[in-house]
């Protein structure tokens, strides 16, 4: 399970603000996002490592901690060019 945002600001000893403008001047991005990304990493490495046929890119995303399986799709497009339910066709 990925960390949250509070429990990286009390690890770090810094504010959320702190711990934003960070991330932003090493990576350009923010911790949420960073976080999101990280989930979305995991999700397409799950997909491409299919452990059995019964597994779905539903159970993989929910597993990753998405709710909003709409959103999750759209993003997970954007990333990475093409849709989750393709790079598990190909697994």
């Amino acid at each position: 399970m990925l960390p949250t945002i509070p429990e990286l600001c009390r690890v770090a000893g810094v504010s959320q603000r702190t711990l934003e403008y960070g991330f932003r001047d090493l990576l350009g991005v923010t911790p949420v996002r960073y976080l999101k990304l990280l989930r979305l990493n995991r999700v397409r490495r799950s997909l491409v490592r299919r452990r059995s046929e019964d597994e779905t890119v539903t159970s993989v995303a929910v597993r990753s901690g998405f709710s909003d399986l709409g959103r999750f799709a759209g993003e997970y497009r954007q990333l990475f060019g093409e849709r989750p339910s393709d790079t598990l066709r190909r697994a």
